[in-house]
């Protein structure tokens, strides 16, 4: 029985210091499908790595289609969709797994004293899965515009309860939000409590929050919050109401 200190026993089985699993004896199992927390942080870091480098080319892409008013490197449809690409790869490809798989699996075991993580076995699939989801996320361009149509199944039962209604299409509650708490606050001035902000909210009726936002009513007769929206767009230099983005449904009830 090895001891690391007298009278101290580590166990039958090793020594406190010892690798818990046998040394892998081929190059597939030492740096490929690995159990060791280590290489596991490696191989995160150079998938992030190559994903990062994908998510950078999408934002070029962007970037040049954005160099002039009416870019058309790329038609709108393929924009929303490499913007969209963009934003879930750098989030779910490159940010989480740099800083969760790969310092957490190379850096936190030695900062805890520890010869492994808990489950290597579960780490080792766990990070197979991170490659294999981003090959399925980025091969959907093979097939189509991703996100195209992810929304269409609500549009259908909107349309099938609601025949005579906008779809609600381009509503930016959290937009409408800020402009309104913004003015809450201008109304509400100086030497601000909590009872000048609820009551300068309440003094909103009918207050504009901008193009692509709702109109706010927050009065004590009526907190419906946002009551109707509407979209804008860009026709030459100008910025064009197009018609309302959607209708409050009259249920008897308010937000």
């Amino acid at each position: 029985m090895a001891t690391v200190a007298p009278g101290v026993p580590t166990g039958p089985y090793h020594a406190v210091l010892d690798h818990i699993h046998p040394e892998p004896t081929s190059f597939i199992r030492k740096y490929i499908f690995s159990i060791d927390a280590k290489v596991i942080g490696i191989q995160y870091m150079i998938t992030g790595a190559i994903f990062f480098v994908i998510a950078g080319m999408l934002a070029e892409i962007i970037r040049t289609q954005l160099l002039s008013p009416h870019g058309a490197i790329i038609s709108a449809a393929t924009y929303n969709s490499v913007y969209s690409m963009h934003g879930s790869a750098m989030v779910w490809f490159v940010v989480i797994p740099l800083l969760t798989g790969a310092f957490g699996n190379f850096v936190m075991p030695m900062q805890i004293g520890a010869r492994d993580v808990a489950f290597p076995w579960l780490n080792l699939v766990a990070f197979w899965i991170f490659p294999v989801a981003g090959v399925i996320l980025f091969s959907s361009f093979l097939i189509g515009a991703p996100g195209s149509k992810p929304a269409q199944p609500y549009v259908d039962l909107f349309k099938k309860y609601y025949p005579e209604e906008s779809v609600q299409a381009l509503d930016f509650y959290g937009m409408s939000g800020a402009y309104a708490i913004v003015e809450a606050l201008r109304r509400a001035g100086p030497e601000l409590t909590r009872e000048k902000f609820i009551a300068a909210l309440e003094t909103l009726k009918d207050f504009q929050a901008g193009p692509s936002a709702c109109t706010i009513t927050l009065t004590q007769e009526n907190h419906q919050g946002c009551e109707s929206g509407t979209i804008w767009t860009l026709v030459g230099n100008d910025i064009v109401n197009i018609g309302p983005s959607w209708k409050p449904v009259k249920s008897g009830a308010t937000n």
